[in-house]
């Protein structure tokens, strides 16, 4: 099974796919939106893959956002030296876009940037995987692929 996938940084990627349903991130902010292959907006599974590196700094910064914005407690929150870094860490599956200047609240929105709406989201068994900058495919493994359709985001 191929499935789309991009970068994420770490502790955003382990907020994810780790954090309880009531707290996880269920938005993901880019400045663009993903195309489909037609040009239109993708919607549909998406491998995160967790970038190599994540300083102290950029973990502290990226914690204290959840817990002060999307209420997430910080007993929830990925603990630095922790985090998978450099590989697959999980799946989850775009259902919409949210427009940078909407009026709406979000909890994980940053405004002025495209909200892509997430759902589904589980953790993988970490794999060591290089990933790029933009989108790009991934090959996943057969027990990846039984575990999307244990988790029902695949057929």
């Amino acid at each position: 099974m191929i499935v789309r996938a991009i970068n994420i940084r770490q502790p955003w990627a382990s907020m994810i796919t780790s954090l309880p349903t009531e707290v996880r991130k269920d938005v993901e902010n880019r400045s663009w939106r993903l195309r489909a292959d037609d040009g239109s907006p993708y919607l549909g599974l998406l491998v995160l893959v967790a970038s190599a590196r994540c300083s102290l700094e950029e973990h502290k910064g990226a914690c204290e956002w959840a817990h002060e914005h999307a209420d997430v407690p910080e007993e929830l929150l990925p603990r630095y030296g922790s985090l998978p870094l450099g590989g697959i860490v999980g799946v989850t599956r775009i259902t919409g876009y949210i427009d940078p200047d909407t009026e709406e609240t979000y909890a994980w929105h940053q405004p002025g940037h495209v909200g892509w709406e997430l759902d589904g989201s589980i953790a993988l068994p970490f794999r060591p995987y290089r990933g790029r900058q933009g989108p790009f495919t991934v090959e996943l493994t057969p027990a990846e692929a039984d575990a999307l359709r244990a988790a029902k985001l695949a057929a």
